[in-house]
């Protein structure tokens, strides 16, 4: 059984590797998470089954914003397609409301088409390409969503 709990000190080596399979560029770095979960505006939750990190989903918080912003879901590919994505995104906008937050916006690789499906299944709407926004010069689609629209 899958559990998902807020992410800890100890789940970083876990969350290292789930970047370095995940993502090819524009990974966390070990420094990255530390100060996130130490000092960082955030909300971290963590997916977890036995002793083996599954997922985790990042959503950074903005002082006197009134949105959040999805800054990372990993879900390791052996769990891709499971509903593990879908249930951590829920759980991190549910945290945004609670938080007051009246929605949540994201950058996603224009040619990660299946995250963009992901993403657009779940309610979040492209609102803007930003051109030249990673590092191997990718562009990226911005997407949103209301939450007080959520299913």
């Amino acid at each position: 059984m899958v559990q998902l709990r807020p992410a800890q000190i100890a789940d970083i080596p876990g969350m290292e590797n789930l970047e370095r399979v995940c993502f090819e560029t524009n990974r966390l770095s070990r420094r990255n998470f530390r100060h996130l979960l130490t000092r960082g505006q955030a909300i971290f939750l963590t997916a977890h089954q036995d002793t083996h990190l599954l997922g985790y989903g990042l959503l950074l918080l903005r002082r006197n914003s009134p949105s959040a912003r999805l800054y990372s879901l990993a879900i390791h590919p052996a769990q891709r397609r499971s509903g593990l994505g879908r249930t951590l995104l829920q759980n991190l906008e549910e945290a945004a409301v609670t938080n007051n937050r009246a929605g949540i916006h994201l950058e996603v690789r224009t040619d990660n088409e299946p995250a963009i499906a992901f993403y657009q299944k779940l309610g979040y709407r492209p609102f803007a390409i930003h051109h030249n926004y990673y590092a191997d010069h990718q562009d990226a689609c911005r997407m949103r969503k209301r939450l007080d629209i959520i299913n």
